[in-house]
């Protein structure tokens, strides 16, 4: 397969910047997007590739995918190599632009956020927490979330940064909110570790 020319490398740690892998792409594939330990290109309607810098991360995630297969957040995977994985391409929004196009935070969205949270404690996950950017709706409003390299190594039993990015972008009460009525204990667990911003 032409994905195997592809090559990632560590990036460059510029201040200021977050961190991103860097990559040689001799082939067609279109470029998706890149983080702290992979690139990802899009190889057909249905599937990306995501290479990795480091052979150990590309393993460390296709455990990950694996034991968490049985969550509804995940992503398929078709392939796993010794540096990549491929897998089902995500069609949709990130949640921060699905967001933007609505009047209101949508009850089922809330919902669903609610629903990957028990479902990340269900498959044991020691990270029970994402950055939005790593959500996304699809079509069938669904919620998928990429990047689990570290989903069981990082130890995080709340949801601190989701919660963070949901008050930067002005949608943190309503969820809450939600949350509040939907599940009383574990609100107050939050209220109690002090993740909630602004509370």
């Amino acid at each position: 397969m032409a994905y195997y020319n592809i090559q990632v490398y560590p990036g460059i740690h510029t201040p200021g910047e977050a961190y991103k892998v860097q990559w040689y792409n001799p082939t067609g594939y279109p470029f998706l997007g890149a983080g702290a330990q992979g690139a990802v290109f899009q190889l057909s309607a249905a599937a990306c590739v995501k290479v990795f810098a480091h052979e150990a991360d590309a393993q460390q995630e296709a455990v990950t995918l694996g034991r968490a297969s049985s969550a509804s957040f995940i992503p398929q995977v078709f392939e796993t190599g010794p540096n990549y994985i491929v897998m089902e391409f995500i069609q949709g929004q990130g949640i921060k632009t699905f967001l933007s196009e609505q009047q209101a935070f949508p009850h089922d969205l809330a919902e669903k956020l609610l629903t990957m949270l028990y479902e990340m404690k269900r498959v044991g996950f020691t990270r029970i927490d994402t950055a939005l950017r790593h959500v996304y709706i699809t079509p069938e409003r669904q919620v998928k979330v990429i990047d689990h390299v570290n989903s069981y190594q990082a130890v995080q039993p709340y949801p601190e940064r989701m919660l963070r990015s949901l008050a930067n972008i002005g949608y943190l009460a309503p969820f809450l909110h939600y949350v509040e009525r939907q599940d009383p204990a574990m609100y107050a667990e939050w209220k109690q570790a002090s993740v909630i911003p602004y509370a």
